[in-house]
């Protein structure tokens, strides 16, 4: 019996993949951290918004009525979204919904645009990231440059180890470790001259997508990285599954590598959502992830930054802990 391919290949890490599952995912992620380790910004170009509970309750009402309730398609559900965190401080946030006729994506990969936000790589191989918003009566545009300092990439299988019916889930790591520098401005509805943040510090650029919603997967995802000045290490962890993938490093080469990841005592978020005291990664040259300081928290997920320690350096290390299952009934 013919099925309907529900994504495209392509050779391309940063190409769209076209995916049209029901419930499928497809998010271009950007996150950094200042250089002074005060600020910390996570940002989002998304085709079937995996964090929008209208459309995991869709997708829930649809499994179940499968006959009575029409299947919701990733492209009804395009989204920009972008939170700026400070310790201590409540978080610039945006989250925009966009039209799906909004949504363009180059087939190399180097142009994705959502209405008036998008991303671009230049012929230098900048990723410029320039996102435009309105959050209740302001407005705010984020310009920022991401300047990968590594020519590596890889893919990871992030269901191999699952069940079939837990549907795709692929991360493509696209600039493990980038010079980010910009600013971020928010323009009042009342006039005037916008606040201006400017921004300078060391991030990463990853491409995630999947057939299925998060929680197919796993009920708990741990994920994030670690940057030092010369390499970067990027981990998942989904259930009892961990993925790491390094690069950089005098004579280190690239590899990605099943397991390698330990998590040591447990601290708790305002919500409740548990997150390491300390994160092992053994087989990266025994770095330690500690001291960690919550800086962006919600119902369902925390954003923890650590400090990373490895044999004679140091470095910055922005973990999230993401409860998927309870995005589809909880509060944002």
């Amino acid at each position: 019996m013919p099925t309907l391919p529900m994504m495209t290949p392509t050779p391309h890490a940063d190409a769209s993949r076209k995916i049209t599952a029901p419930g499928g995912y497809e998010w271009w992620r950007f996150d950094a951290s200042s250089d002074d380790g005060k600020l910390h910004l996570v940002a989002g170009l998304h085709f079937g918004h995996a964090f929008d509970r209208r459309y995991l309750r869709r997708y829930a009402m649809y499994r179940r009525f499968p006959t009575r309730v029409r299947p919701p398609a990733p492209a009804e559900f395009c989204a920009v979204t972008f939170a700026l965190l400070e310790r201590g401080r409540p978080a610039l946030r945006l989250a925009m919904p966009i039209a799906k006729d909004e949504f363009s994506a180059a087939d190399d990969g180097r142009t994705v645009r959502l209405g008036a936000s998008h991303m671009n790589r230049g012929p230098d191989g900048v990723l410029r990231l320039h996102l435009r918003g309105l959050d209740d009566d302001r407005t705010i545009a984020v310009n920022l440059s991401f300047r990968p300092q590594l020519n590596t990439s890889c893919d990871v299988d992030l269901a191999s180890a699952s069940a079939a019916d837990a549907g795709q889930h692929r991360w493509v790591v696209v600039d493990p470790l980038c010079d980010v520098d910009g600013e971020i401005s928010v323009f009042a509805e009342s006039g005037g001259p916008p606040r201006v943040t400017p921004f300078a510090g060391s991030g990463c650029h990853d491409h995630r997508f999947g057939t299925r919603p998060l929680g197919a997967l796993g009920h708990r995802w741990l994920n994030g990285r670690a940057v030092f000045a010369d390499r970067a290490i990027l981990f998942h962890q989904v259930g009892d599954a961990a993925f790491v993938w390094q690069a950089g490093g005098k004579g280190a080469t690239p590899a990605a590598t099943s397991g390698g990841l330990k998590v040591i005592g447990s601290a708790t978020s305002r919500w409740g959502i548990g997150y390491p005291e300390t994160i092992e990664l053994p087989g990266a040259g025994d770095v330690r992830l500690m001291r960690p300081r919550v800086v962006g928290t919600s119902f369902a997920s925390v954003i923890v930054a650590y400090d990373a320690a490895g044999d004679l350096e140091t470095g910055r290390a922005l973990v999230q802990v993401l409860k998927p299952r309870r995005l589809v009934w909880g509060s944002r």
